[in-house]
């Protein structure tokens, strides 16, 4: 699965719970949709094994995190580094057993 197919089912989930008060920005989604091609190119790179996503019910924050075998930062304009800018938040983490997770948070869709 994609990052933003996943991502796509969390967030119409959310949209249909709290339609009613919001609704989707699209330029918000598709900057996005962008970062996820980023993220599924990370997960490529360093054998991606699941995507955890979450909407933030009070914050409307979405978090995005990758679980990966391995990861590394070779210099400041690897794909990672492009993707902080675009984030509230990173953090790394071990996961479980030689699985690392990259979280990235990012600001909601909705308006």
């Amino acid at each position: 699965m994609r990052c933003f197919d996943a991502v796509r089912e969390v967030t119409d989930e959310a949209t249909r719970q709290f339609g009613y008060l919001f609704h989707e920005d699209q330029t918000r989604k598709q900057d996005l949709q962008t970062c996820c091609k980023h993220i599924d190119n990370l997960a490529e790179r360093f054998n991606g094994v699941s995507y955890d996503i979450e909407v933030n019910e009070d914050t409307m924050d979405i978090s995005i995190a990758l679980n990966c075998d391995e990861f590394q930062i070779e210099d400041h304009s690897d794909e990672i580094c492009v993707l902080m800018d675009y984030t509230k938040y990173v953090s790394f983490k071990k996961y479980a057993e030689d699985v690392v997770q990259i979280k990235f948070i990012f600001d909601g869709i909705w308006v």
